[in-house]
């Protein structure tokens, strides 16, 4: 009897302790609502980073942004206080250096991990690009060409630097829509209406200004208007040229907490939001030695239309830039 009693217990205990071990795993899982682990995050930030399609045209591809900075450096523009970056070498308004174009070899993809709310997280995906080309004005079919637009106003909107992004959002660890932006402007698709490749989303990058879209063809994404006539409109074109998996290419951080997931061992000293100092011992020219303001050349001389050619550089993102969804 007293035999009995004992096997007994050592049934229960041994239950016990299967049923816990199966327990544990669900708890510790963060998409189960628990905190995600460092294995978990780069998992994810991995299975969801896009495939992406460059334009059968373009000519201006990424770089890893330690590529482009052999060919850039630190400096306080004149009249003002914080540092940004411009590139070594001198080019007119309207023309291009070799390095402009790139070196898709080198490219990384850099990728925040952020906590939005309980259960739900955003993974940013940026791409680093060392020169944007200006936009040609899409003149409507049935309106006389006007000379001034066909000829002056496509040799705008160049600018040397471009960051561009994407953004998955997460629901208890599963993706359930993504925001693709395209200039000033974004668009947050479902999940179904996202092409995918092996499970990873696919964006399409747009020739020259590399606005991000879903879909191959021709985006229009802003009408010029005058007395309730569009006489013309700007777009955004994508194919399928070169293809480009960047979950082979990942540079990945954690924005909340600042350091490094995958692929670099610390937090970037150009992500730093203190654009006016330079790291201890470091030379201020090099762009490795602290925060930048803007990422690029200033803008050009303007012409007689009263506009410059080229803009001026564009801000990149930094430990204070705010990486959710737009809304949120």
């Amino acid at each position: 009897m007293e035999g009995d009693l004992k096997v007994k217990k050592v049934i229960i205990f041994l239950s016990f302790l299967i049923m816990w071990s199966m327990v544990l795993p669900l708890q510790s899982a963060g998409a189960a609502g628990g905190e995600y682990t460092d294995a978990e995050k780069r998992q994810l930030i991995q299975s969801y980073s896009p495939l992406i399609w460059f334009d059968k045209g373009e000519d201006y591809y990424p770089s890893s942004v330690e590529w482009s900075f052999k060919h850039m450096e630190r400096y306080i523009p004149q009249g003002k206080e914080v540092y940004s970056i411009k590139t070594k070498e001198n080019f007119c308004d309207d023309c291009t250096i070799p390095f402009f174009r790139g070196d898709l070899e080198s490219a990384k993809i850099y990728a925040f991990w952020s906590n939005v709310s309980e259960n739900v997280n955003d993974i940013s995906y940026y791409v680093w690009y060392p020169y944007n080309r200006g936009k040609t004005l899409d003149q409507l079919s049935g309106i006389k060409r006007i000379p001034l637009l066909g000829k002056l106003v496509p040799d705008y909107g160049h600018h040397v630097g471009d960051w561009e992004k994407v953004i998955v959002r997460l629901e208890d660890g599963k993706m359930t829509r993504m925001q693709y932006n395209y200039h000033s402007w974004n668009k947050i698709y479902k999940k179904d209406q996202i092409q995918f490749y092996e499970g990873h989303p696919v964006v399409y990058v747009a020739k020259g200004s590399h606005g991000s879209w879903p879909s191959a063809g021709k985006h229009v994404y802003y009408k010029v208007k005058k007395w309730g006539i569009t006489w013309a409109t700007l777009s955004d074109y994508t194919s399928k040229g070169v293809q480009w998996e960047t979950w082979k290419s990942i540079e990945a951080y954690d924005k909340d907490q600042q350091r490094a997931l995958l692929g670099s061992n610390s937090w970037p000293a150009w992500m730093s939001s203190d654009t006016a100092s330079t790291l201890p011992g470091m030379d201020a020219s090099d762009p490795h030695s602290g925060g930048i303001d803007r990422w690029g050349n200033q803008s050009g001389d303007k012409d007689i239309t009263g506009q410059s050619k080229l803009s001026g550089g564009p801000s990149g993102p930094d430990e204070n830039t705010k990486m959710h969804m737009s809304g949120e």
